[in-house]
């Protein structure tokens, strides 16, 4: 799953990509599919298997998680930036999701 994003991410970048970027994107990436774990809360009866497939299934919400994360480097937990009359402003997670109809699960 990682080595697909990876593909995919650098294929998106085209010329923007170099070669030292792979270490950055894979922590992006790492840290996106944390993120989705996370977010979706698995119950404990889902075997490693069943996640993969699911993360899988989910591909391009991991692949903007990817870029959502990759955007902010060195902007992490800034919301909002304004520099030279230039604003900036990032979505949150939650809406990446949101966009992606993934919805966590919830156990009683």
């Amino acid at each position: 799953m990682v080595e697909e994003l990876l593909e995919k991410i650098i294929s998106y970048l085209g010329a923007d990509y170099t070669e030292d970027q792979e270490s950055i994107l894979l922590v992006v990436i790492d840290r996106a599919m944390e993120s989705f774990k996370s977010y979706v809360n698995y119950p404990k009866s889902f075997t490693d298997e069943k996640i993969q497939d699911d993360l899988k299934k989910h591909k391009y919400c991991l692949f903007d998680l990817t870029m959502y994360w990759y955007a902010k480097q060195g902007l992490e937990f800034q919301d909002t930036r304004s520099e030279n009359g230039v604003g900036i402003s990032f979505q949150n997670e939650s809406e990446i999701f949101s966009l992606h109809g993934i919805v966590p699960y919830a156990e009683i």
